[in-house]
């Protein structure tokens, strides 16, 4: 840290010592910080090609997330206690590739999701003799606060919506208003009509964690970040994925509890297990499977010596492994 930049952090520190502040470093100050303060090597390419990686790919923070699959030195007497064991790297940016397509995918499955949740929708409203497509609407508007029929009304406004601009929003039918809503609120919309009109085949009670994954995916959020189990702070394992897992051979009973324990596996699940569900058209479902096919069984093995020895991330692909090979060989009805 330069000396002009270490005067000016020392100064604006102090205009609140109770808040822990990070300091601003350049990107050799942060190699060298991941080197002498995390124990992170560079063996693999070299430190000029992480310079590099991170002037042109991505940044500091975002790389330095995917440390927590990594374990430490935990012997107080090892001369590097609390620092990282064998992690190059290069095992960080492999990491943040995979996690980049799995988004992609994330994105592109939940697309598919929403369409064919929509379908179903407006199919099982077209057939029930006691909805007329607007009254339900009227119903579900008058549940929502002003500010979100504010915000529901501007989207009338946006380019892509204005053919439905033609009157008021709680004289829209039914088939107009899902194509105005976010997913979040399109969502709430699916879950107050099946609560209303119980239906086997819905997915209510499934869809919060695919909202929570698609949005994390939308926003370029870390998904693999951290594979540790149980994820803090904990949550309630979705039942109907609980026992989708359990008649999977080869997933024993406690190897179902601990994965499952992980936000990000378990909710990456429940999107797997809604969308071999609702995505009836086997064309579809087909060329999703395959991308997330070409993802499991190529590129996250690509470079599998990284990680050959790290147990978490070996135990976590050999689940998920187990989980794909039986979607794509099982049409989850």
């Amino acid at each position: 840290m330069s000396g002009t930049y270490k005067k000016q952090w020392t100064a604006y520190v102090q205009t609140d010592p109770s808040k822990k502040y990070q300091p601003k470093l350049t990107i050799p100050e942060q190699l060298k910080h991941l080197s002498d303060a995390h124990g992170v090597v560079f063996e693999e390419k070299g430190i000029e090609a992480a310079e590099t990686f991170l002037a042109k790919n991505n940044y500091y923070h975002k790389i330095k997330a995917y440390a927590k699959n990594f374990s430490t030195y935990q012997n107080k007497t090892h001369p590097s206690f609390g620092k990282y064991c064998d992690l190059d790297f290069e095992y960080l940016v492999d990491l943040s590739v995979i996690d980049m397509r799995l988004r992609r995918i994330i994105i592109e499955m939940s697309l598919d999701i929403e369409h064919f949740l929509k379908v179903q929708l407006i199919n099982d409203i077209t057939n029930n003799e006691d909805e007329d497509a607007y009254t339900i609407v009227k119903a579900f508007l008058e549940m929502l606060s002003e500010e979100k029929i504010t915000e529901i009304s501007n989207k009338l406004k946006n380019y892509y919506c204005e053919r439905y601009n033609q009157h008021s929003l709680d004289s829209i039918p039914a088939w107009e208003l899902v194509e105005i809503l976010s997913f979040g609120d399109f969502v709430s919309f699916y879950e107050y009509y099946y609560k209303l009109y119980p239906n086997k085949n819905s997915m209510i009670n499934n869809l919060k964690p695919v909202q929570w994954l698609r949005n994390a995916a939308a926003h370029n959020n870390c998904i693999i970040n951290d594979l540790t189990s149980p994820s803090t702070p904990p949550f309630e394992v979705n039942k109907k994925v609980n026992n989708f897992v359990s008649k999977i051979q080869g997933i024993s009973a406690s190897t179902r509890e601990k994965k499952l324990s992980n936000r990000s596996m378990h909710d990456f699940i429940v999107l797997l297990y809604v969308y071999n569900r609702i995505v009836i058209s086997d064309k579809v479902r087909k060329t999703g499977m395959e991308k997330l096919k070409d993802l499991v069984y190529k590129r996250m093995v690509q470079n599998k010596r990284y990680f050959y020895k790290n147990a978490l991330l070996q135990s976590n692909y050999t689940f998920l492994k187990k989980i794909v090979d039986y979607c794509v060989d099982n049409v989850v009805y």
